[in-house]
């Protein structure tokens, strides 16, 4: 239960987190707690046509707040449309949904 209430805490309604052209949705946590992967739609360090949404990841600071969110690019994100779904149960994969012409996990 842990899990669920930090993934979500600060998530607004219409499931984005944060505000204006930076607003972070879909966000998830890793099982470590230690980063947390969104979606960020629109922003101009996006790769593809029309800044494709792309996933984006923050990690934990020592203070317990969050670092500043990193683009990490390529392989991760594509240049259609990516969000970032879920972990495997050990952590060491991140399910991630390519959103182009076919789209695929």
């Amino acid at each position: 239960m842990l899990l669920l209430a930090v993934s979500l805490a600060g998530q607004r309604s219409d499931g984005r987190v944060g505000s204006g052209k930076s607003a972070e949705e879909n966000p998830v946590l890793s099982p470590r707690g230690t980063e947390l992967f969104f979606t960020r739609p629109d922003h101009k360090n996006n790769q593809g046509k029309d800044d494709a949404p792309d996933v984006w990841f923050r990690t934990r600071a020592d203070d317990g707040g969050w670092n500043r969110a990193i683009n990490p690019g390529s392989p991760l994100n594509t240049l259609v449309a990516d969000r970032a779904l879920g972990f495997s149960p050990d952590g060491s994969l991140l399910a991630v949904l390519r959103d182009g012409d076919d789209r695929y996990i």
